[in-house]
């Protein structure tokens, strides 16, 4: 992979990881009530498929 694609997946999974970190401190100031709601269960969805994207990009990276 050239060192520019390298470069630029690096930014993205950086921003991905600051975008999961604002999520995830979100999710945890949720009430109980919002947790169990379809609100909550999205944003664990959202939060879940963020993980994902930034594993493997990092994956990709260290292929």
């Amino acid at each position: 992979m050239k060192q520019d694609h390298r470069r630029r997946i690096a930014r993205i999974v950086q921003e991905l990881e600051r975008i999961l970190e604002e999520e995830e401190e979100a999710f945890e100031t949720l009430s109980e009530a919002a947790l169990e709601s379809a609100r909550g269960e999205r944003m664990q969805e959202v939060i879940d498929f963020l993980q994902e994207a930034i594993d493997t990009l990092k994956d990709l990276l260290n292929a």
